[in-house]
């Protein structure tokens, strides 16, 4: 539906939120969550806002202490070519185990 009425950049800020939630757990979830979002953002040409760089960094600064170098970037490349349908079940995926995770 977010696609339908042109809201492309809020669902790239979702997949990219929920992978910073899932960054120190998961980290090569988060990663792919990564990558398919920057390939989305590449695709509709709407880039990352300025005020959300910071919250990205650290949480991928996180990540990436979390996890092997060359796994990380091998689930990047595996989110890179996710297509948005997909990418988005990987989320809410994510989201309903993290939120058993607390229950």
């Amino acid at each position: 539906m977010g696609r339908r009425i042109g809201a492309g950049r809020v669902l790239a800020d979702l997949l990219e939120k929920t992978a910073g939630l899932l960054a120190s757990g998961t980290p090569l979830y988060a990663a792919r969550l990564w990558g398919a979002a920057e390939a989305y953002r590449q695709r509709i040409g709407a880039p990352m806002e300025t005020v959300s760089q910071s919250d990205y960094q650290h949480d991928l600064k996180t990540a990436r202490a979390a996890s092997c170098p060359v796994s990380f970037d091998a689930a990047w490349s595996v989110g890179q070519a996710l297509d948005f349908d997909q990418a988005a079940d990987e989320a809410l995926e994510a989201l309903g185990s993290y939120g058993a995770a607390f229950s």
